[in-house]
């Protein structure tokens, strides 16, 4: 593997130069962009990688750049962030690392029988086949999402990932797949991702046809917060509040901004990563 320092290089280097109070506007425009962008790339490698701990890092150094939904700060705060990112990427240098290029194999059985690598007619995939992948995946994101909290961000925001209500994380993450996918094409699939929820709330010992009617109301809750005035809301940041409200069984809307914003990032990362992939995959009848 090669270290990637380059990105690293130009980033901080621009960071540094917006140390001078005396720069134009534009130049903290080029700023945000460039970083941003580096940033972005970087946790994209880290997630590769399964450096679950540095890729929130860096992604969320990224979205603090974003130059769309602008964060805005004084410039005092500015200056102590800019360096503290300074060093996030000094410290990436020795973190990130890039594999060179493997010869492509041809697809094993078990890659043909994910959703995601389906992409011909000869490859296509039953509702059932597809049902199950989102399940399986929706858990896996709990899972994943609970070990980063613990090891990443519970000391720092006395918040245990004990504290965190699983079931309704799952909820929640299923919840974004049915309203990415809203499409007659994918209905049987999401019966058959209801059905495996059921099977298990069984499994786990908890009333299922209550948990259904708990999913049926989140449904219709994050579903007003995220399309409200018959507007998207493509930042997922009112429906992340619902949804920290709901998962950490409280009254009143969410407090714990951290938590707000790694559900946000985990909605997000479901359309980029996920989505397109789903929607290119050809479903088959049987």
């Amino acid at each position: 593997m090669k270290r990637i320092w380059i990105p690293q290089l130009i980033a901080c280097g621009m960071l540094l130069l917006a140390l001078n109070p005396g720069n134009p506007y534009g130049y903290y425009i080029l700023l945000r962009w460039v970083c941003c962008a580096v940033f972005a790339y970087l946790a994209y490698y880290t997630l590769k990688q399964e450096k679950r701990g540095w890729t929130w890092v860096l992604g969320i150094t990224a979205v603090v750049y974003n130059p769309i939904l602008r964060v805005h700060l004084t410039r005092d705060i500015w200056s102590v962030i800019n360096l503290i990112t300074i060093g996030i990427a000094v410290a990436s240098v020795f973190i990130v690392k890039k594999e060179k290029d493997k010869p492509k194999t041809k697809p094993n059985k078990t890659d043909a029988r994910d959703p995601s690598k389906a992409n011909n007619t000869s490859d296509a995939i039953t509702s059932q086949e597809l049902g199950d992948y989102l399940f399986g995946l929706c858990l896996r994101q709990v899972a994943s999402f609970l070990d980063i909290w613990e090891h990443s961000f519970q000391e720092k925001t006395n918040l245990s990932k004990d504290d965190i209500d699983q079931v309704e994380l799952l909820i929640a993450f299923m919840w974004s797949y049915f309203d990415l996918l809203q499409n007659k094409e994918y209905l049987d699939a999401f019966t058959m991702m209801h059905g495996r929820f059921r099977r298990h709330m069984n499994d786990l010992n908890i009333d299922a046809d209550e948990m259904w009617r708990v999913l049926q109301a989140r449904y219709d809750e994050y579903r007003q917060k995220h399309r409200s005035q018959g507007a998207i809301d493509f930042t997922y940041k009112k429906v992340a509040s619902e949804i920290c409200k709901n998962i950490l069984n409280l009254d009143i809307p969410n407090t714990n901004l951290m938590l707000e914003l790694q559900i946000t990032i985990t909605l997000q990362q479901n359309v980029l990563n996920i989505g397109k992939a789903i929607k290119s995959m050809p479903i088959k009848d049987v």
